[in-house]
């Protein structure tokens, strides 16, 4: 760890803050780059042009100064935050950072309207400019709180002190982060695979023993001429994934495949949530028509390669609600050129559609007693002619996971006191189901009642916990989370001890799926032990749905890594509620449906599964944004008519509640998409668009909020424009830009500029139109947002074709 902390300036001279300010910033850029936190360049790029912008201020330049050098602070603070934290950081710091990332924002529009705007302008604005300096400064206050106690920041060296340790400092820093930046980058994808540096395969089984020739059938398949489609059937807790990972890694196959790709699917309830799942895993964004985005990827991943793709625990979304359209997408996939396929379900049944390498692999069978003795004896480290084994293996039938569990119970028991208390507890731990699942269960049970679950306080609760939880959980979050489980770590580390959980490569700690399906069954969790993780992972969807405008690459990957761990507790509160299901379930569910268009998970089925509670919803503006919410899902967006009725249903809540924030918000939307409701797409539509907007401003007004102002006279802007209206589209435009400017709004006020740029390009005013991208370009950059962003990729085909323009022009 760096023994050196970074220090904030002495004094508050504007010079010496504007010198220092770049360095500090160059730091936290790099911090950003190494470690993928969210918000991290964002705050880099918005305070270097804060130090960039004060230097020309003219009006209430020490109010600017004074906040500047509170900006500088923080700076420096979150700095030693990330010189000193762990590798991962608590969803109230990444909030912590992100109210901060607002805040700057803020005085960045201050301090330019002190540089830049006119005196009439102060004027005409001065409610607005009043409400944003109050904002910039109770936002650093806050922030101070935050992060100064974190930091435990010193305000002792001198300017030269910084100066002098600077390089050593970036040195040191940048040294620590190295040791983490693995452990960041694992956590961003539920993806493993061999195609990118930020992820890696699942490891091969390192016990395996008894599939030789089911090995050697799989293999030959995948070497075939033909591309390879192979389902691996069976029973929970028979080797599926085992096998699939042995051939995953087999040295043939690591040959012919140079891109291998794994991806679970035990947290995909429906073919919309497993085309989200997998979006999210391969890195498709943004995007509405995700099934094709994902042929799409994997066409161009094959163009010139071989290509494997493993689906795990495919019987998740196969046996959910859409049995049909998964075998259709999985059909499709399967018509992908050099793409092989392997998929592992339990059963014996293989989905309809793909035409499947024959001759078939038939459903696992338990293994031989040879098999199972030679893993027993590896694991459990008993004599190999111990009597009794041979009546161990005859109880689990050989069922690989069984015997594995019972096997790590006799490495500290002994085989003696396995098999006396098998006998003695049997009746008691039988569930229902066949006699093989029966053997597996009392396997899973004996190990719950073993010495050292039972003498381990939380242990068993720890499982339950983790139970809900199919991308797993890291030691940080362990800690965080607040669970009523006294020694957690010390409880996690008895779990592996007895193979009831174990660690995953990305550092997780994991349950497979026949224990997490036990315990859910036989040990539910507690309102205790349950409230504590909702709280936890329901603030990720929190953040990212109060965050303002674009959220950074970094913010949306933190959210997608534990995205299957949110939709798991949002599916289990639903289901367990006896239709009383609570609202902070409720809220969450909302929001991540708000933001599915940054998740890239498709939310249709979860919000159908509270529509039961709408009733109760109505009562405050969450019913009005159940319905926003559900006129965005992909599952009804393409048809208008549902659509129409959606928004028109959010109105009503939004009206009855008094939500203004709600009602810009619809009427905006309906404005915007007015020719998608209206068959003719004539005037008449954009008559009843202009008279949406209309009610969006005057709600607008009555809120007295300026980012509400500049939303809805954007709508007003952009209903002008296409209705071919320049002038009044201009006026407008440029209404909603001064609105987002007091807001203290960049991605609102960038695409006013944007707009504007566009007015000015149809006009013929060709240096207005690269004013205007110019600094929405410097705004851009700033915030951090990639040129592949839609938005960005608009505003440089306005750039260049402005550019172009304006040489043709100068031509003539």
């Amino acid at each position: 760890m760096p023994t050196s902390t970074v220090l904030p300036a002495q004094g508050s001279k504007t010079d010496t803050i504007l010198d220092y300010i770049p360095l500090s910033t160059k730091l936290l850029r790099d911090v950003g780059d190494a470690t993928n936190v969210p918000y991290l360049k964002v705050i880099a790029g918005v305070s270097v042009m804060i130090a960039e912008t004060i230097q020309t201020v003219k009006n209430n330049k020490q109010d600017c100064i004074k906040m500047t050098e509170r900006a500088y602070e923080l700076v420096c603070a979150i700095i030693n935050v990330f010189s000193e934290s762990e590798a991962e950081l608590s969803p109230s710091m990444v909030r912590n950072i992100v109210q901060f990332t607002d805040t700057l924002q803020k005085l960045l529009s201050y301090v330019r309207i002190q540089a830049e705007g006119s005196i009439f302008e102060r004027i005409r604005k001065h409610t607005e400019i009043s409400r944003l300096l109050a904002d910039c400064k109770e936002g650093l206050r806050s922030a101070m709180d935050n992060f100064g106690i974190t930091s435990q920041i010193s305000t002792s060296a001198t300017l030269a002190q910084i100066q002098l340790e600077e390089n050593l400092r970036h040195q040191e820093v940048m040294a620590f982060l190295e040791s983490k930046t693995v452990k960041f980058e694992l956590n961003t994808n539920s993806v493993w695979s061999t195609s990118t540096l930020l992820s890696l395969l699942p490891q091969e089984p390192q016990i395996f023993y008894g599939r030789d020739s089911e090995l050697k059938q799989v293999v030959t398949a995948l070497q075939g001429p033909d591309d390879a489609r192979v389902p691996i059937l069976g029973q929970g807790g028979i080797g599926k994934t085992s096998l699939a990972l042995a051939a995953l890694h087999h040295p043939d196959i690591v040959d012919k495949y140079t891109q291998r790709y794994f991806i679970a699917c035990d947290s995909s309830g429906s073919v919309e949530e497993l085309h989200s799942a997998m979006a999210m895993s391969l890195g498709i964004q943004n995007v509405r028509k995700l099934e094709r985005a994902i042929v799409e990827f994997f066409e161009g991943k094959t163009h010139a390669n071989n290509v494997l793709l493993v689906l795990d625990n495919f019987e998740t979304p196969w046996e959910g609600q859409s049995r049909l359209k998964t075998e259709e997408f999985l059909s499709v996939l399967c018509g992908v050129k050099r793409l092989s396929i392997i998929i592992t379900m339990r059963g014996t049944e293989r989905p309809s559609g793909p035409r499947w390498t024959r001759p078939f692999l038939p459903p696992l069978q338990p293994l031989s007693f040879e098999a199972a003795k030679s893993i027993f004896v590896e694991i459990s480290d008993e004599p190999e002619d111990s009597p009794n084994i041979a009546e161990i293996i005859q109880l689990t039938d050989s069922l690989p996971l069984a015997v594995k569990l019972l096997a790590q119970l006799a490495s500290f028991e002994g085989s003696g006191a396995v098999l006396r208390r098998w006998k003695e507890e049997k009746d008691y731990l039988y569930t229902d189901g066949d006699d093989k699942t029966n053997n597996l269960d009392i396997s899973i049970g004996l190990s719950l009642s073993s010495h050292r679950i039972r003498t381990q306080k939380g242990a068993k609760e720890l499982l339950t916990a983790i139970s809900l939880l199919p991308i797993g959980i890291s030691d940080f979050s362990l800690k965080q989370v607040g669970m009523p489980i006294d020694g957690v770590l010390k409880c996690k580390s008895v779990l592996c001890s007895t193979a009831l959980a174990y660690v995953d490569s990305s550092g997780k700690l994991k349950a497979l799926t026949p224990v997490r399906e036990y315990m859910l069954k036989v040990h539910p969790p507690t309102l205790e032990l349950y409230d504590p993780l909702c709280r936890h992972f329901y603030e990720f969807i929190n953040i990212l749905y109060t965050s303002r405008g674009n959220p950074p690459k970094g913010l949306i990957q933190q959210v997608n890594s534990n995205l299957g761990n949110v939709i798991s507790l949002l599916r289990f509160a639903t289901l367990e509620s006896e239709g009383d299901i609570r609202r902070e379930t409720l809220h969450c569910v909302i929001g991540l449906a708000l933001v599915d268009h940054f998740t890239g998970f498709e939310t249709g089925s979860i919000l159908a599964l509270i529509k039961m509670d709408i009733g109760d919803l109505e009562k405050d503006e969450w019913g009005g944004w159940y319905w926003y919410a559900l006129s965005q899902s992909r599952l009804v967006s393409y048809n208008g008519a549902i659509h129409r009725e959606n928004l028109w249903n959010a109105v009503r809540v939004f009206e009855a509640v008094g939500h203004k924030r709600g009602i810009v918000q619809a009427y905006h939307a309906i404005a915007l998409y007015g020719d998608t409701f209206f068959d003719d797409g004539t005037v008449g539509s954009r008559i009843d668009s202009m008279a949406c907007v209309k009610k969006s401003i005057q709600a607008a007004e009555e809120s007295q909020n300026p980012r509400f102002k500049a939303t809805a006279y954007f709508a007003l802007a952009q209903v002008w424009y296409y209705s071919g209206k320049l002038r009044e589209a201009l006026r407008s435009v440029q209404e909603a830009k001064e609105f987002a400017k007091v807001s203290g709004t960049l991605i609102l006020e960038n695409q006013c500029l944007v707009q504007e740029g566009n007015i000015y390009l149809a006009f013929g005013k060709f240096p207005r139109c690269l004013a205007m991208l110019k600094q929405a370009t410097e705004n851009y950059t700033a915030l951090g947002i990639e040129d592949t962003s839609p938005v960005t990729m608009h505003k440089d085909h306005l750039l260049a074709a402005a550019y172009y323009s304006s040489q043709n022009m100068m031509n003539l």
